[in-house]
């Protein structure tokens, strides 16, 4: 094909990579909650459940890792009447960790064990999503120049330089869900997999390379 503002033909090729990555990063959240008799009666149940959850982690040499934010408290109404039953309150807690570097298994059996007023989930994911997209990008290009060096010769071409390239990436969200996660109903009860699944991440690429004349 040429451009029309340039006489000079171009060929346009579009080529896919595709691969597998295991997540590197497991990342526990926990949801925090209870109903109590008053605002303070919450701050005070939040506040011990805070303890409770840094000092398990502590045990694995976590326990300045585990971020909190958005905690609230708020009335709780029951019946037609809307009356003030009791108070709730809610807050986050996430840990993100290296999961290689850590017994995954162990820290949710620890958590589950502690009883905390929480639920609590575990997901993984990639710690540097655009170094696995990047290692993807040159195998797609390369796959690209490859099939147009083969349909410049077939024309009696070759490539020059590269005209224009367009890039697609796809296969996220890069993150993987393990489940909800609670301690064994029995000593037979392993719990849920903790070996997350690899994650299918790809990239398109188009390029289009200017054609000229052999060399004589």
């Amino acid at each position: 094909m040429t451009d029309e503002r340039n006489p000079q033909p171009i060929v346009r090729v579009g080529a896919t990579a595709e691969s597998s990555v295991v997540p590197d990063i497991a990342l526990f959240t926990i949801s925090f909650g209870n109903r109590c008799k008053t605002h303070q009666a919450c701050a005070d149940d939040f506040a011990n459940e805070q303890r409770k959850a840094i000092d398990i982690l502590s045990t694995f040499g976590l326990g300045g890792d585990l971020k909190f934010s958005g905690y609230s408290s708020y009335a709780h109404r029951a019946g037609k009447k809307g009356i003030i039953d009791g108070y709730d309150y809610s807050c986050w807690g996430t840990l993100r960790i290296p999961r290689e570097n850590y017994d995954i298994h162990a820290i949710c059996q620890a958590l589950s064990d502690s009883k905390l007023h929480a639920s609590l989930r575990l997901t993984f994911e990639l710690d540097n999503e655009r170094s696995a997209e990047d290692a993807l990008i040159d195998k797609a290009v390369a796959r690209a120049r490859h099939s147009a060096e083969t349909l410049a010769h077939a024309a009696g071409m070759e490539l020059g330089g590269v005209c224009e390239i367009r890039y697609q990436s796809g296969g996220g969200p890069f993150l993987r869900m393990c489940s909800d996660f609670a301690a064994p109903s029995s000593a037979s009860d392993d719990g849920p997999e903790f070996e997350p699944e690899p994650i299918d991440i790809e990239c398109h690429v188009d390029v289009d390379w200017w054609l000229v004349e052999p060399a004589s």
